[in-house]
């Protein structure tokens, strides 16, 4: 069977879901310029990511700052929700029209998987770990705080361009 180029295929029981990491684009230029905008926002004018020698509470106050910074800029460059998951074909019910981040990034909304793969590539190109966290119709982001921890800081991407960032965590 043929599917579109930007649909996923969730398949019975989501077992297809890891392939959504296909859609984390952390050096197209579209995510190259959210962060330069984003570093605006930020302490020094820098997104430094995870840094050696902090402690981890540190780093965990470094990673809320930059995730802060982040947030702002996409909410100042007018990205919001908008939903535009339908996919076409019988099996519309497992499968989910996913955009690229430059193009959630150049129409300035995106849906809540639109969202978290957008947030993931963002701070994938910072060298954080990001996760797409998948709950029954409904996505969302989060970020490993730091290097070794088993702590995320989680962000409702649905809400930029809607909400505070601590609304949204």
């Amino acid at each position: 069977r043929l599917r579109s180029a930007d649909d996923i295929y969730w398949g019975p029981k989501f077992e297809y879901a890891p392939f959504i990491a296909s859609w984390v684009t952390p050096h197209d230029s579209m995510v190259e310029k959210v962060l330069s905008r984003a570093k605006e926002f930020a302490p020094g004018r820098r997104l430094p990511g995870y840094e050696e020698g902090r402690n981890a509470a540190q780093q965990e106050l470094s990673t809320l700052v930059q995730a802060r910074a982040i947030y702002r800029a996409l909410q100042e460059s007018g990205v919001s929700y908008v939903k535009s998951s339908m996919a076409f074909g019988r099996n519309a019910d497992i499968s989910e029209r996913v955009r690229m981040p430059r193009e959630s990034l150049r129409q300035i909304s995106a849906n809540c998987i639109d969202g978290a793969v957008m947030y993931a590539s963002l701070f994938e190109n910072l060298g954080m770990q990001p996760e797409i966290v998948l709950v029954p119709h409904h996505a969302y982001v989060g970020v490993r705080v730091a290097p070794e921890s088993d702590k995320y800081l989680y962000i409702e991407t649905a809400l930029t361009g809607r909400a505070s960032f601590y609304e949204a965590v």
